[in-house]
């Protein structure tokens, strides 16, 4: 699903939402956001979402599951696979899943991304 340029960090969790087939809740883990404070942004609209700041304060984890997003995204253009990748056990993360090791803290949520952006 090609989708016009996303400009604002609530966008990109929006289209990670629809994308992935996440609940809120799962999204809110994911970004070591608490789920009332995700929800509110995700309320937002996108013309609202463009006056707050880059990075808005209480979605900081969210920068590298963007980071994780965009870069699963150009080595599997299909969604599907991306999620696949993300629920599959991987022996770099210890023969876990990449979602459940993301979950975990927000330090491990910074290596996965470190790990895709520095892979081959």
């Amino acid at each position: 699903m090609e989708t016009p340029e996303t400009n604002s960090l609530i966008e990109w969790l929006r289209r990670i939402l629809l994308e992935w087939d996440l609940t809120p809740e799962k999204l809110a883990q994911l970004t070591h956001t608490p789920e009332s404070v995700l929800l509110g942004f995700l309320k937002v609209t996108e013309a609202e979402a463009q006056r707050l700041p880059t990075v808005p304060q209480g979605l900081e984890n969210a920068v590298p599951l963007v980071s994780i997003f965009k870069r699963l995204k150009s080595k599997f253009p299909d969604a599907e696979a991306q999620v696949k990748w993300l629920f599959t056990e991987h022996a770099d993360f210890g023969n876990f899943k990449p979602i459940d090791v993301i979950a975990q803290t927000p330090e491990n949520l910074s290596w996965v991304s470190y790990y895709l952006e520095s892979a081959r």
